[in-house]
């Protein structure tokens, strides 16, 4: 039995999106809808349940974390990459990578970095979310949103879900 990954998901570690639908395109393949990273719009669905006031405070700060996580992989994957979530540190490393896939200052990222590991001390050992993390975190989350509409709006319009 085959314990390791795939061929085509070691050769898909490498190989930008955008490259391998070239080559579908070129070679006259079926094409790569079910495997092409999906048009998006950022937030949708995340940040309204962030924004709830009845809810928890580790519940709403865990949807603005999605929101922000959604905006950094949108991003990724709009430059041609895509994170290997088989090892640890995708989350990292897609925030760590907004300055050159986004164009966030340093100061953006390391306030990002501190949020998530704000919400994975909270997820993995219990640690309280204060209500001043949710309001930061929500606050990063639209501001990072309105970033990446920008930036897909100049750059990869085609990535966008038609209003």
């Amino acid at each position: 039995m085959n314990t390791g990954k795939t061929l085509f998901a070691q050769l898909m570690d490498f190989l930008p999106w955008t490259t391998f639908a070239r080559y579908v395109a070129r070679y006259g393949g079926q094409g790569c809808s079910h495997v092409q990273p999906r048009r998006t719009v950022p937030g949708h669905g995340l940040r309204p349940t962030a924004a709830a006031t009845n809810i928890s405070d580790e519940t709403r700060c865990d949807a603005a974390y999605k929101a922000v996580m959604q905006c950094a992989l949108v991003a990724l994957l709009a430059a041609g990459y895509r994170p290997s979530a088989n090892e640890p540190g995708h989350h990292q490393t897609m925030i760590q990578a907004l300055p050159l896939t986004l164009g966030v200052s340093d100061e953006v990222w390391v306030v990002l970095d501190a949020l998530r590991r704000q919400r994975n001390a909270n997820d993995y050992t219990g640690q309280p979310i204060t209500a001043t993390a949710v309001a930061e975190c929500l606050a990063q989350a639209k501001t990072l949103e309105k970033a990446l509409l920008a930036h897909l709006r100049a750059q990869h319009p085609q990535l966008l879900v038609p209003a």
